[in-house]
């Protein structure tokens, strides 16, 4: 998993990558891409985010490659309104980064 944040105690929990704190240069370029239109930023971020990304994964798992890379997508409602969704934008972007398949086989539905 690899994610923009560290917890409290800046520190990631075992299986995290983190690009950076949320703060800064970091969160303008986040809330660009899902706020303001700029979608061209899942492209930067993910080649930022790959290299971070694909030292957690080995760590975590040895030599093997990533298999795919999911994306938890937005809200339909959010998507329409943005035009794209932001989630599967990075997530397609740090797939090709990682050379990995993208898989869109995360379903997103109503708890019951």
């Amino acid at each position: 998993m690899a994610g923009f944040g560290a917890t409290a105690t800046g520190r990631s929990p075992a299986g995290i990558a983190v690009l950076g704190r949320f703060e800064g240069p970091l969160r303008n370029a986040i809330h660009a891409l899902k706020f303001k239109g700029a979608s061209a930023v899942a492209v930067d971020l993910a080649a930022l985010l790959a290299p971070i990304a694909g030292s957690a994964f080995e760590r975590e798992f040895a030599s093997r490659r990533v298999g795919a890379v999911i994306a938890v997508p937005t809200s339909l409602h959010r998507a329409r309104r943005r035009g794209y969704d932001q989630a599967t934008l990075l997530a397609s972007a740090l797939a090709t980064e990682l050379g990995a398949p993208r898989s869109s086989r995360l379903a997103v539905g109503r708890p019951f």
